[in-house]
């Protein structure tokens, strides 16, 4: 029996351009979206570095994006030409920008997920940053939302309970999307898209449709504080036995601090769904600019 299909992957980068020719080609690249622009102090024979990851899973469109700092523009005349009718669910794993969305003031830092609605009009200053973009059919995410609403421009902050959560899972998506198949891809993209409603629009009828989601990001997050604690305890057993002083025979703080994060994690993930539901009508709140 052959090898299961994986999905289909995409690759861009400027790295083997001419440092030149590299804005150029990026910004022919992204032009499907945005209209790019460089910044005032950009040198074109200082390059732009670029570079896109992207796969396509049933419906939507999920991509890995790591770029220098620019402008982008969406738009009224954009949205026209182009007719996209989708959202882009964006985390800023690391970076950030300044911007507008529609009216609407925004910044964001790393950590921080936004969602836009690319029938609308946006206008962004980015720093170098590295994201995770999800595309949306409008169909496809208003179909699972409990009640019709304007989303353009809201921000989930990383430090939030649903906003941490959605970035955890946004991550997760793209560190395993080369080992996912084709068969695999429609009932993920199911929970993609539910996971997106339950932290943008929480309910306890669109949790539970992302139970299984948000689940499997609670178990990877207690996975990693349990990897991190045994290295923390590994250096601690290092230093008991290679000094004799009192100091080194007390736990290093950072893990005990870990141990309480632990502890804490293992609490049932419904249970945390449920508290972070309680918190998401302010972290989901427009920010004022």
């Amino acid at each position: 029996m052959g090898e299961a299909a994986k999905l289909p992957f995409s690759l861009f980068t400027t790295g083997h351009l001419r440092p030149r020719d590299q804005f150029d080609a990026w910004q022919e690249s992204i032009s499907v979206i945005f209209d790019v622009a460089p910044l005032a102090d950009h040198q074109p024979d200082g390059g732009f570095a670029a570079t896109v990851r992207g796969w396509h899973l049933g419906g939507l469109l999920i991509s890995a994006v790591d770029f220098d700092g620019q402008r982008f523009v969406r738009d009224r005349h954009k949205t026209v030409a182009d007719g996209l009718d989708h959202y882009l669910v964006q985390l800023y794993a690391t970076g950030g920008l300044v911007g507008e969305a529609g009216d609407h003031g925004r910044v964001l830092h790393g950590g921080d997920v936004q969602i836009l609605d690319l029938t609308q009009s946006n206008v962004t200053q980015a720093a170098p940053s590295g994201t995770v973009a999800i595309v949306v059919p409008r169909a496809t995410l208003d179909q699972a939302l409990p009640a019709p609403g304007d989303l353009h421009g809201l921000i989930l902050r990383g430090h939030s309970g649903m906003g941490g959560l959605l970035g955890d899972y946004m991550r997760s998506l793209v560190a395993r999307a080369d080992s996912m198949t084709m068969a695999e891809a429609p009932l993920v993209a199911q929970a993609t898209t539910d996971m997106i409603v339950a932290c943008f629009q929480s309910t306890a009828e669109t949790t539970e449709r992302a139970r299984a989601a948000i689940d499997q990001t609670m178990r990877q997050r207690i996975q990693r504080h349990i990897t991190s604690s045994i290295g923390c305890s590994s250096r601690w057993t290092v230093s008991r036995t290679t000094s004799r002083s009192s100091a080194s025979r007390a736990p290093a703080p950072n893990c005990a601090i870990r141990r309480t994060t632990i502890a804490a994690s293992t609490r049932s993930p419904m249970r945390c769904a449920s508290r972070a539901r309680r918190i998401s009508a302010a972290s989901s709140a427009r920010p004022s600019g």
